[in-house]
């Protein structure tokens, strides 16, 4: 009877201990299983609607990440994009016309929460864009040395550049100009870290080596290229090649372009393109599936390789939350227009 018993509990043991390996391995499917069959939940959303006003965006809304929301999800993905309507895809995600708007910076955000009862907030960082000094393909302006060879061959003639009158883009602007040497900021300026978005040209003079500059500035971002193809005096312009074209086709000459910053803290990270939602929206579950699919490894990459891959600098998987947070702590609702601050 003693063996018999030792028997019976040594294959109840045995018999407990398989249950358990069994229980892991089906809970193992299971959840593998659940995360990569398409959601069929009705409290999902079926559809979900992102304005913007970027090509580079549409490319990249409507190529991997509307597959990737109708596979995994099962949701729809309507794109309204509206070519460089900047205020207007403010005005429909404040209208409730869409759930989200992905074509801007924080700064943009901050100025259209003034006009729009303060509606609207940032979610999530996407993409740095790219930003450069462009000259005419034509000219013999196309880079550094040509510019340098100018001042030789013309020493007194100034050379005309198309910039934007906003406060940000200005400074924007200005910087790039330092950054590659062309001016330099004057000795008797000091100019604090809160004051870099409100960068002026008496803050910089030329550098010996360069032309001097004669500043031209147009009211909008659109307007810009327009006014420097039209042009007819030497002149370069400062843009982001996105609205001059595809940076791997450009019908211009590229003199320079910003340069990606090494940390997260850099003030121009502030300028990343990102995704916005309303306030009365960004806990929403159409808010939390956006941003969980702009931060796929996959979705990053194949914005890495598409139509747009030379115009902007992706933000890496890993360091989006960083920076989202960095840009919510320091810039959301605390960076104005100087046209609106009076």
């Amino acid at each position: 009877m003693l063996i018999f018993s030792k028997t019976k509990k040594n294959l109840l043991l045995i018999l407990f201990i398989i249950s358990i390996f069994v229980n892991l391995i089906l809970s193992y499917f299971c959840y593998q299983f659940k995360t990569q069959t398409p959601v069929n939940n009705d409290s999902f959303p079926s559809k979900i609607k992102i304005a913007t006003a970027l090509p580079t965006v549409q490319s990249f809304l409507e190529g991997s990440v509307k597959n990737y929301l109708k596979e995994y999800h099962n949701i729809d993905l309507e794109v309204n994009y509206l070519p460089l309507k900047f205020e207007k895809t403010d005005e429909l995600l404040a209208n409730k016309e869409v759930d989200a708007k992905f074509d801007a910076h924080v700064h943009h955000l901050n100025i259209a929460n003034k006009r729009l009862n303060d509606k609207l907030t940032f979610v999530q960082a996407g993409y740095l864009a790219k930003f450069g000094l462009f000259a005419k393909q034509d000219s013999n302006l196309g880079s550094l040395g040509k510019l340098k060879q100018f001042k030789i061959d013309k020493p007194t003639q100034k050379i005309k550049i198309f910039m934007s009158d906003d406060n940000f883009q200005r400074s924007l602007s200005l910087y790039l100009l330092q950054q590659l040497g062309i001016i330099k900021q004057k000795e008797e300026i000091t100019i604090p870290p809160e004051k870099f978005f409100e960068l002026k040209p008496d803050f910089f003079k030329n550098t010996p080596d360069y032309p001097e500059i004669k500043y031209e500035t147009v009211v909008d971002l659109a307007s810009i290229k327009p006014s420097f193809e039209s042009e007819k005096e030497p002149c370069l312009c400062l843009q982001y090649p996105t609205l001059m074209g595809n940076i791997s086709n450009l019908p211009f000459g590229i003199v320079g372009m910003l340069a990606k910053p090494a940390s997260l803290d850099d003030p121009i990270y502030s300028y990343t393109i990102s995704l916005v939602s309303r306030k009365d929206n960004e806990n929403s579950k159409i808010i939390q599936i956006l941003q969980k699919v702009l931060k796929q490894e996959t979705i990053i990459k194949e914005a890495q390789t598409g139509l747009f891959k030379d115009n902007y600098y992706m933000i890496p998987s890993q360091e989006i939350d960083n920076l989202s947070q960095e840009i919510k702590v320091k810039y959301l609702g605390k960076t104005h227009s100087e046209s609106r601050s009076t």
